[in-house]
C-alpha cells in the first residue's frame, strides 16, 4: 500500500544543496523493487518499513553490546577483576581461594587480603597509605561489583538473555 509518493523528476532543476542532502539521508539504506527506477516514485510505506528495520537492527546491536560488556568486561575469568591485567600462572594469587570471591592476580588479591584484615582491625601499620581513602576506593570498588551482580540477576536482564537467546528451550 503507498501512502503517499515522493516524486523526483530528471526535468527539474537542480535541488537546492540543503534539500539534496535532506533527500540523500532520507533515501539512505532502501533498496526499490525490481524494475523500479530511481528516478520516479518512492512508497513511503517502503521507507517506513525500511527505517523500522533500521531500528530493530539497532535496538539488536544496542542488547548483544549491553551482553558483551557484562560478560566481557565484567566477570572474565582470563583477568584480574580489580587492575585488568591478563591473569598467568605466574601472577596467580598464591592465597587461599576460598578468602577471595573475586578473580584478582597476586597484587590485587594480597591487597584486598590486606583491605579485609583493615577491616576487622588487623591491618599493618607499617602500611601507612592504607588510610581511609584506600579503604573508600575498595569498598566503593566492591559496592560497584555488587550493583553489577544485582543487575546481571534482575528481570530485565534475564529477559534480554532470553531475547538473544538463539535456541530458546
Amino acid at each position: 500500500m503507498i501512502l503517499f509518493t515522493y516524486i523526483i523528476a530528471p526535468s527539474v532543476e537542480p535541488l537546492p544543496l540543503a534539500t539534496q542532502r535532506l533527500t540523500k539521508e532520507w533515501l539512505a539504506g532502501c533498496t526499490l523493487s525490481d524494475g523500479e527506477a530511481m528516478g520516479t516514485v518512492i512508497s513511503l510505506e517502503k521507507k517506513r518499513e525500511c527505517t523500522q528495520d533500521k531500528r530493530e537492527a539497532d535496538i539488536r546491536k544496542q542488547k548483544l553490546l549491553a551482553v558483551r560488556k557484562i560478560f566481557r568486561c565484567t566477570h572474565c575469568m582470563s583477568k584480574c577483576e580489580k587492575c585488568g591485567i591478563p591473569i598467568t600462572v605466574d601472577n596467580r594469587p598464591k592465597i587461599p581461594a576460598y578468602r577471595i570471591p573475586y578473580t584478582f592476580c597476586e597484587g590485587c588479591a594480597e591487597e584486598y587480603v590486606d583491605y579485609i584484615d583493615t577491616l576487622k582491625g588487623m591491618g599493618n601499620k607499617a602500611l601507612y597509605w592504607h588510610n581511609d581513602a584506600w579503604i573508600k576506593v575498595w569498598s566503593t570498588w566492591i559496592e560497584h561489583q555488587g550493583a553489577v551482580d544485582s543487575y546481571m540477576k534482575s528481570k530485565e536482564f534475564e529477559r534480554l538473555l532470553k531475547e538473544l537467546n538463539p535456541n530458546p528451550t
